[in-house]
Order: C-alpha cells, then sequence, then structure tokens
C-alpha cells in the first residue's frame, strides 16, 4: 500500500465518523430533542418502521459499489496520469458526500410523515406527505419581505434543516482538521483546498433545494437551472474562444520565431542534429569489449567483463569514488588499501603474488587480469579513430555512458599505480587511452554527454597532477600531455550539445505533447504528469516552445564563445533563480522539467578553468626540467606546439601567476573564479592550482 492509499483510507475513517455524528444529530433534531425512549410512538421508532429506511440502505450500497467501481475505472484510465490521489480523494467526497445528503433527504421525509402519522386525523385528512410543509420555516418568514435571495437565506438559517445544513459544512474542515492532527506528517493540503471549493457552496445550494418545502423548492430549481444554463453557456462560450485565441497566438509566435532564427542560421529541423553513421571499419564502438553495448540492453552493460572491470577499478559513479577528493586536500593516493582488497579477493581469479610486494605492484599485478582488454582497445582507439554508440534516446542517459565512465576509472587507477612504481611511459599511455574513450562520446549532441565527457575529463586530471607532484614526467611526457589537453576543450562542446538537447530532444517532446503521442511514453509521462497537458491550449506549448528556444539562443549560448576562449557571465540569467517568471507561468510551465539540463553547462567555464591550469602547470614544469628553474612570469613562456599559453575565461586576462623558487611546485597559480576579482587564493571563489603533493597515510 503507497502513501497515497494509507491518505484515502485515513480519509475516509475520518470521514465516517463525522457522518455517523451528523446523523445522530440528525435524529435528535428530528425528534424534536425529545427525551423519549425508543418505543413504537416515537420519531426514532418511525424511522426504524418507515419503509423509506430499506430504500435508503439499499441506496446506500449501491452508491458505495459504484464510488469503489468508479475509483477503479478511473485510475485504470488516468491514473497512469499520475493523479491517482487526486482522483480517489474527489471520488471520495462525492460518494461521501451523496450519501449523506441522501440520509438527509430520506430522514427528513421520514420526519414528514411522522408528523402525520402522530397528529389528528383531521389534520391528517389536510395534510398528505409530499404536502408537508415545514411550519417552523413558515413561522420564522411571516411577516418578512426580504426579497427572493436574502428571504432564502434568512429563511435558511432560521430554518432547523438550514441549520443541519450549516452543521454538514462544518463537519467539512472539522474532519480535516482532525485528520492533520492525527497525521501532523501529511501536508497533502491542496487536495481539500481543491475539492471544498466545490464541495461546500455545491453541498449548501443542493441540501437547501432538497430541504425546502416543496413549492418554494420548484421556484427554486426554475430560476437555478436558468441560471446554470447561461452559466454554462457563458462558460463554454468563453472558454472556447479564448482557446483558440491562445492557439492562435502560440502558433503565430512559434512561426515568427522560427523564420527570424532559420533567418539567422539556425536549423529547427530535429534530423540535422542525428549524429552522423559510422562506417563499421571505423567506429570504435564495434570494438569487443564495447560492440555488446550496441544492443542496447542494460544487462549487458553491467554483466561480464565490463563489470569485471568496473569492479577492480570502482564504479565511477559510486559515492566516494571521485578521484579527484585527495587531489583537492594536496594529496596522493595510498595504495595500500586497494593493495589489501586485491589480496583478499584473490578468488575472483585476478592474479595474487605468494608474498605481499609494494602496494603499487600488488595493484598491477591484479590489473593485470585484463591486459588483454586494454591493450585491444588501445590499437582499435588508433585503427578506429571515430565513435557512435547508438541508442540516443530521449529522457534516458544512455547505457554505453556508465561502461565507458568506469573504463576510464580503471585507467585512472592503473595510471596512479604506474606512476608510484616508476613506470611514467605506461602512465602516459593510459592517460592517452582515457581521454581517447572520453572524446568517444564528446560529439554526442546531448549534455547528458556533454556532463559525463567533462566529468571523465575532470577526473583524467588526477593522475596527471599525481605525476606532476611526484615528479614522474619527463619533458617529453608534459609535452604529450599538453596536446591531449587542448584537443578537449570544453567551451567548444558546449554549444553543439546545448543545440541537440534544445532541437533534437526537447522540441520533439513538445510536438509529441500537441499531437497527445506522449502518453505511450513512460519518460514524458512522468514528466508531466501533473500538469494536466490535455486541459490547456495547445498554443501554450507553442509558448513554451517559444520560451525555451529563446533561452537557449538569447541568454545561455551568447554566454560562452570558444572562438575567443571566453565565458560570459549574464547578470540576466542566474540558474535558477531567475529562469522563471511567475507572470509568464502559462507560457513557462514546461521549462519547470525541461530547462533543468542547462545547470552541468553552467559548470563548464570552471571546468575549463581547471584543465588551463593543468596545461600551464605542464608548460612551467617543462621549463623547470628544460631550463633548471621556472619562468619569471607567464610571458615567458608558451605552450609546446609554440601557441600562447590560455588566458582566464572569464576575464580574458592572464591567469595569476607568482615564481616563488627553483624547487619542484615552488610557485603559486589560480584564477579569479565566477566573480572575476583576485580574492588572494580563496578557494570559494577562485579556482586555485595545487603545485605541491605527497602520499596521503595508509587510512585514506
Amino acid at each position: 500500500m503507497g502513501s497515497g492509499d494509507a491518505v484515502v483510507i485515513k480519509l475516509g475513517l475520518v470521514c465516517a465518523v463525522s457522518a455517523l455524528v451528523f446523523i445522530k444529530l440528525l435524529v435528535r433534531t428530528f425528534s424534536n430533542k425529545s427525551k423519549h425512549k425508543l418505543r413504537a410512538n416515537s420519531q426514532f421508532g418511525h424511522v426504524i418502521r418507515s419503509p423509506i429506511l430499506p430504500a435508503l440502505v439499499t441506496a446506500s450500497v449501491v452508491i458505495i459499489i459504484t464510488t469503489i467501481l468508479l475509483i477503479a475505472w478511473m485510475l485504470e484510465v488516468f491514473g497512469r496520469r499520475g493523479d491517482e490521489l487526486y482522483l480517489k480523494t474527489g471520488t471520495l467526497f462525492l460518494g461521501s458526500g451523496s450519501l449523506i445528503l441522501m440520509w438527509m433527504f430520506g430522514l427528513r421525509r421520514i420526519s414528514q410523515q411522522a408528523k402525520v402519522l402522530s397528529s389528528s386525523p383531521a389534520d391528517s385528512s389536510k395534510e398528505s406527505g409530499d404536502d408537508v410543509l415545514d411550519e417552523t420555516s413558515k413561522d420564522d418568514d411571516a411577516g418578512e419581505d426580504l426579497g427572493l435571495w436574502s428571504g432564502a437565506i434568512n429563511a435558511f438559517i432560521k430554518n432547523t434543516s438550514g441549520l443541519n445544513i450549516l452543521m454538514l459544512t462544518a463537519f467539512g474542515p472539522i474532519s480535516i482538521a482532525a485528520y492533520f492532527l492525527i497525521n501532523p506528517e501529511d501536508r497533502e493540503l491542496e487536495i481539500f483546498s481543491l475539492v471544498h471549493i466545490w464541495a461546500l457552496p455545491v453541498g449548501e445550494i443542493i441540501g437547501y433545494l432538497f430541504l425546502r418545502p416543496l413549492n418554494e423548492r420548484a421556484q427554486w430549481i426554475r430560476r437555478f437551472a436558468k441560471f446554470c444554463l447561461g452559466l454554462i453557456l457563458i462558460i463554454s462560450g468563453g472558454t472556447g474562444l479564448f482557446v483558440s485565441i491562445e492557439n492562435y497566438r502560440g502558433n503565430r509566435a512559434w512561426n515568427n520565431f522560427k523564420d527570424e532564427w532559420e533567418s539567422k542560421g539556425v536549423s529547427f529541423d530535429s534530423d540535422s542534429y542525428t549524429p552522423a553513421l559510422i562506417p563499421k571499419e571505423k567506429n570504435f564502438s564495434f570494438t569487443p569489449l564495447l560492440s555488446p553495448l550496441r544492443s542496447q540492453d542494460v544487462g549487458l552493460a553491467r554483466s561480464g567483463r565490463l563489470k569485471e572491470i568496473a569492479e577492480a577499478g570502482g564504479h565511477f559513479y559510486l559515492p566516494g569514488n571521485q578521484p579527484d577528493k585527495l587531489m583537492v586536500k594536496g594529496l596522493v593516493i595510498n595504495l595500500t588499501k586497494k593493495q589489501d582488497s586485491f589480496r583478499s579477493n584473490d578468488w575472483r581469479g585476478w592474479p595474487v603474488a605468494p608474498e605481499p610486494q609494494t602496494p603499487a605492484k600488488d595493484v598491477l599485478l591484479a590489473l593485470s587480469h585484463f591486459k588483454s582488454d586494454f591493450e585491444q582497445l588501445k590499437e582499435d582507439s588508433i585503427s578506429r579513430p571515430l565513435a557512435n554508440y547508438g541508442g540516443l534516446n530521449a529522457g534516458h542517459q544512455p547505457i554505453h555512458h556508465s561502461p565507458i565512465a568506469n573504463l576510464c576509472n580503471f585507467l585512472i587507477l592503473r595510471a596512479r599505480a604506474y606512476l608510484q612504481d616508476d613506470q611514467p611511459d605506461d602512465a602516459r599511455a593510459d592517460v592517452r587511452l582515457l581521454y581517447f574513450l572520453a572524446g568517444t562520446i564528446r560529439a554526442e549532441p546531448l549534455l547528458d554527454s556533454l556532463s559525463v565527457y567533462k566529468k571523465i575529463c575532470m577526473a583524467g586530471r588526477v593522475p596527471i597532477w599525481e605525476g606532476l607532484v611526484l615528479g614522474q614526467w619527463k619533458p617529453e611526457h608534459l609535452a604529450e600531455i599538453q596536446v591531449i589537453l587542448e584537443k578537449h576543450d570544453l567551451l567548444k562542446a558546449v554549444k553543439p550539445a546545448i543545440l541537440g538537447s534544445t532541437f533534437w530532444q526537447s522540441l520533439p517532446d513538445f510536438e509529441s505533447l500537441l499531437d497527445e503521442s506522449f502518453e505511450e511514453d513512460s519518460y514524458l509521462r512522468d514528466t508531466y504528469r501533473f500538469e494536466h497537458i490535455n486541459l490547456k491550449p495547445q498554443g501554450w506549448i507553442r509558448q513554451n516552445q517559444v520560451t525555451l528556444c529563446r533561452l537557449v539562443l538569447e541568454q545561455i549560448l551568447p554566454q560562452f564563445d570558444s572562438d575567443v576562449h571566453r565565458y560570459y557571465p549574464s547578470e540576466k540569467y542566474v540558474f535558477p533563480v531567475r529562469v522563471f517568471d511567475p507572470s509568464e507561468k502559462p507560457y513557462r510551465f514546461l521549462l519547470d522539467n525541461t530547462a533543468l539540463w542547462v545547470l552541468p553547462a553552467l559548470k563548464i567555464p570552471e571546468n575549463q578553468t581547471q584543465l588551463d591550469l593543468m596545461i600551464i602547470a605542464c608548460s612551467l614544469e617543462h621549463h623547470r626540467l628544460t631550463k633548471g628553474d621556472y619562468p619569471q612570469s607567464l610571458d615567458a613562456t608558451k605552450r609546446l606546439n609554440g601557441k600562447n599559453l590560455p588566458h582566464e575565461v572569464f576575464t580574458g586576462e592572464p591567469y595569476i601567476y607568482q615564481r616563488l623558487g627553483q624547487e619542484q611546485g615552488a610557485y603559486k597559480l589560480r584564477s579569479v573564479g565566477i566573480n572575476r576579482k583576485d580574492d588572494k587564493g580563496d578557494p570559494k571563489s577562485d579556482i586555485v592550482w595545487i603545485p605541491k603533493g605527497e602520499i596521503a597515510p595508509a587510512k585514506n
């Protein structure tokens, strides 16, 4: 049983208790507050003996069964939209309200019959059951000419039946208050507010109509029917006119926006963003280790050789497996813990030395179990330089992302072990393969892919940094590493990823909302489950398309300029505070679910800055190894390919550099960060390079 079912059950119990109390009060009212005990001639006795009572019981059973069946049917038809709790609660209120009103009317009829039977024969001949009027009401209204509405309200309040109706409507809020006193952890107030918006006034009107005298009731019904008919015509006509206008405005706004930006060279055709097909002989995804993933079978991504590799290197996405958590503290990984893990799990078939060696040697020995797999990957990375894994579906992370990330995590671990075992050549080869694997998902036109690509690039910095602080890299290693890093410009990857996510993923989703095909798609069904798309003008969806595309093309993308290696922070666009304007909610309501994908892009400038600092650190160390000292300023050195060193992403100025001495790591290097102010190396605002490090204690 879900939490929603528990809420409905508890609410039903509270309503049932309230109804029983109410019926008890009605009985006392119809007995004229007499203190008679249960006897044949009492009005309560007439209730028991009345032929109306079996009809009430039968009708109650029918209403209860109908309510249950109605709930089951509505859940079957509409429950997949995610409105189960609303439907259950609303139907429960309808059913319970019908029961209460029916018993009120039935008991009132029994009371009228009892008055006839208990009166004198002369009086009885003058009055029949249907013509018995509420004498109290007559007396109360006598001598007053208050008009139809004021008179009816006055009579209603003074009449015993009216007081009963007011008591009924009071039981709703009282029962709700009691429920939340019993269940303070529940906060589904929206459900009850929605119900009582219509339940209270409608219940009062219906109750008043049924409990007023017959002659007055007929007038009320005729006038009320005319009023309702007019109101329905006005609402339906106005609604139709409003929807037509909004649909026209939405389609016009979308067509005008498309024409404007198509003239600027922007394509709105989703097919233009589809990744290009790659011949099998050039497609890295056909390498033996990864080719099973092309079947899009999630089970294959989590089993077999890929599962073993993930367990050996550590699952990339598991908490605590962030490779840079020690780097930010200036600590190099201590492999003792990994050594112990491999030696205690020799049952997996991984090679283990008879006696413990150095932690790095034992780790490398265990990882040699997968040597042939990674040798094949290295060979195919040369012969198959391109990649298209397929299986890019809206709303679902491609299944190859996690295996690729786990392979990179394995390479990070092995490169760190190589460096601690004085094998920098092999460590460099693993760094090269790691960034190649990252590059295989760079061209995918999705921000999900950009997010994974960026995470791998950031994690790949760790073995490079450890090689620098351990003094393992030679000049030729640094030269190649710098070239590798220069190929992975994160700023250049932002635009195709954002455009792809917008025009290849999000806009087709919106189009499916227009033709209601989203009902068959679980992702869209979950995303828009509480939005009641079918009840809103289609023009609003078009307006949401315009808002989304305007947000992307006019606010987000202009912040990134990869041609000049700059990021221009927008004062207008600060996610997520200023993305949505409540005053334009109908034209933005879908962006609450779709615009969240821009979040990874907004971290890219910081990530690119960290890569820039890594490139500069490689140049500085190369300068020290070849010339015996660090340069006096960054202007005194260049990239190893002759190009100038990268400048600040946020300001366009050189990164802040200070030489401290000739020994290894004797310098300071930092970026001003997104606030574009030098905070003297404060890590909360500046992005600081850590030039020195040491092996972490064994406990880490």
